[in-house]
């Protein structure tokens, strides 16, 4: 079997994941409003601009930020700090992958799409497929963190 070819690509989602954060975030805020709003007998048309309020804040706050992933053959890095990628989600035109720095830390959700990538795009996703999956007994044998 061959290795992955090693590849680079900067990730920012584009348009595409700041909307898709933004309506998610719509979503769930017009449900908490129309719940809560309802809960105290109140119309719950009032929920539209709770949500819509939401919305307008999240889209301000949400800057678009690209990162740089690099698979050099051996190991990924993303802004030369080494780590591994987690696939997350493959739509075929566009992946989701949430990265783990290798010095700990929070993980960084990253997406990508075709139109980003370029001709680099396939290479992308088969290094991202070829990443080493984790057997369900090495799940098991491994000791629990510290609590």
């Amino acid at each position: 079997m061959r290795a992955a070819p090693p590849v680079g690509v900067h990730c920012s989602g584009g348009m595409t994941w700041r909307l898709v954060r933004v309506l998610l975030a719509v979503l769930a805020a017009a449900a908490c409003a129309a719940w809560a709003l309802q809960h105290n007998r109140l119309p719950a048309v009032w929920a539209f601009p709770i949500a819509a309020s939401v919305g307008a804040l999240v889209w301000l706050r949400t800057c678009p930020t690209t990162a740089h992933l690099i698979f050099d053959g051996q190991g990924w890095f993303v802004e030369e700090v080494s780590g591994r990628p987690e696939l997350m989600i493959d739509l075929n035109r566009a992946v989701l992958v949430r990265w783990f720095p290798a010095g700990g830390g929070a993980p960084v959700w990253m997406a990508c799409t075709a139109g980003e990538a370029g001709p680099a795009w396939h290479g992308l996703r088969v290094a991202l497929r070829a990443l080493p999956r984790q057997s369900p007994q090495d799940a098991l044998s491994r000791p629990a963190a510290a609590e």
